[in-house]
Order: C-alpha cells, then sequence, then structure tokens
C-alpha cells in the first residue's frame, strides 16, 4: 500500500483540529507536529491557513454531497428520493464527523469562516431537496412548503445527534426507554423516524 502523500496527512489532521478547536483556535505549529512535518511543507502544499481550512471543508463536502445525489438520482419514485435523501445523508455525516462538527461550529459562529466553494456545495444539496419538493407538489403527492424549513429539520437534528454522542452517553434518566434512547439509538434509527416524520408532514392528505 502507498504511504499517504504529505499533502493527504495534512488534511486528514488539519480536519480533526478544525472540528476539536474550530478555525481560530487551530493552531499551525501544533498541525505540523500531528502530521509529522514541518511547517514549511504545510504552506508549500497550501498558501496559509485560510486556504487549508477551505480545502479540508470542500474536499468533505464533495464527497458527502456527491454521495448524496446519487443515491437520490437513483430514484424515480419521489417518496423512495425523499428517503434516500435523508438517509444517505445520515450515513454520510456519521462517516464525517469531523465535517459534522465543524459544520456545528460554523453554524454556531454564524458561518463567517465558510469558504464560498463550500457553501456552492450546500447549495448544491439544497437545489436536490428543492426539486424532491416540487416533484411531490407536482404529483399532488406533497404539500407546497419551504425548502430551507425541510433541509434544516434534516440537517440540524442528524448533525446536533451526532456531534452530542460523549454528551448523551452522559446523560442520566430514571425512564429506563428514555436512558436507551440516550445511550444507545443508532444513525440508522434516528434517520427512519426523521424519515417518516418529514414524509408525513409533507404528504398531501387529500391525495394519499
Amino acid at each position: 500500500m502507498a504511504r499517504p502523500s504529505s499533502a493527504h496527512k495534512i488534511l486528514e489532521q488539519a480536519a480533526l483540529l478544525f472540528a476539536e478547536h474550530g478555525y481560530s483556535g487551530t493552531i499551525m505549529d501544533d498541525l505540523a507536529e500531528l502530521a509529522k512535518v514541518n511547517k514549511a511543507t504545510i504552506y508549500y502544499h497550501f498558501k496559509d491557513k485560510e486556504n487549508l481550512y477551505e480545502e479540508v471543508l470542500v474536499r468533505h463536502f464533495i464527497a458527502l454531497v456527491d454521495a448524496i445525489i446519487e443515491s437520490v438520482e437513483a430514484q424515480t419514485d419521489v417518496i423512495k428520493r425523499l428517503e434516500a435523501y435523508i438517509k444517505t445523508f445520515a450515513l454520510e455525516s456519521s462517516k464525517r464527523r469531523t465535517l459534522t462538527s465543524i459544520l456545528m461550529r460554523e453554524i454556531a459562529g454564524g458561518g463567517d469562516k465558510l469558504p464560498n466553494r463550500a457553501k456552492a456545495q450546500m447549495h448544491r444539496v439544497l437545489m436536490l431537496v428543492k426539486s424532491i419538493l416540487d416533484q411531490g407538489e407536482k404529483e399532488a403527492l406533497f404539500v407546497k412548503t419551504n425548502v430551507l424549513t425541510v433541509h434544516m429539520m434534516v440537517v440540524g437534528s442528524l448533525s446536533f445527534y451526532i456531534t452530542s454522542e460523549p454528551m448523551r452517553k452522559m446523560m442520566v434518566s430514571s425512564d429506563p426507554a428514555v436512558q436507551n434512547s440516550f445511550q444507545k439509538s443508532t444513525v440508522e434509527e434516528l434517520s427512519e423516524e426523521i424519515y417518516t416524520m418529514v414524509k408525513n408532514a409533507l404528504l398531501n392528505k387529500k391525495e394519499s
């Protein structure tokens, strides 16, 4: 197996640092130590910290968004397309917890460091969701709704769930069912519940 390039190692370690400490809290000296390179190598591959941050986000976003679009476009039935969007987002986000953590930090900070190329990937997903909702409305299966509301329900719920895992494991409840939900529920189970709730909310009851 070929050894990872220095640029690849830098991107991998940078993603971990940005996820844990945010943009401002990530120190290039720490990155150099973790990636086992000198700072000159970092700046050789990435001209500055801002460029490095952009490359980390875009790299992960493209992989995430491509997977979601591919899954949705494999379906023609609008209900199946909705299901593919939600469940693929859940699965792929759980594989990219560093991206999810960085995204939550950006949301909390107002998105002031979010690069335009990363925003473009987010826009691709939003347009995909719009196409699903438009299809459902055209077929008289879905009620008219706001695309951003639906997307934020999905993204917000799943992102919070993924990033809150350490906190959830510490939560205590006198109700065994609640305690089990805190500690043992899976991303797959949550995505099924979210899919069911969103689908039921969208369905045109006059037509269903």
